[in-house]
């Protein structure tokens, strides 16, 4: 498994996950030990994981151990405002890819 950086894992995340017109991505990393934790949300909707975006992570990071959860909590009752729709991805050691 290779372990780049915080920066570099949240640079290569963002071309994953871009930003789509007036439609802001939240993304954060942390390591855990010898994991990674990223955790990627916006306001209104979950941001699409794909499997090529699952397959690009395993190949950056070396590992096939690529596992993604969904949490939200809903905002106004009206408007959905205030809302917020996360996707925790988890990538620790594993097969290769």
């Amino acid at each position: 498994m290779n372990y780049p950086s915080v920066d570099e894992v949240v640079e290569f995340v963002k071309l994953l996950f871009p930003e789509q017109e007036g439609d802001k991505v939240g993304i954060s990393v942390r390591r855990n030990g010898l994991a990674y934790v990223i955790k990627v949300d916006r306001m209104y909707d979950f941001v699409p994981v794909r499997l090529a975006s699952l397959l690009s992570l395993a190949k950056f990071f070396d590992t096939l151990n690529v596992n993604d959860s969904r949490f939200s909590q809903g905002g106004c009752e009206s408007c959905d405002y205030g809302s917020s729709y996360e996707v925790i991805i988890t990538v620790a050691e594993g097969a290769k890819p």
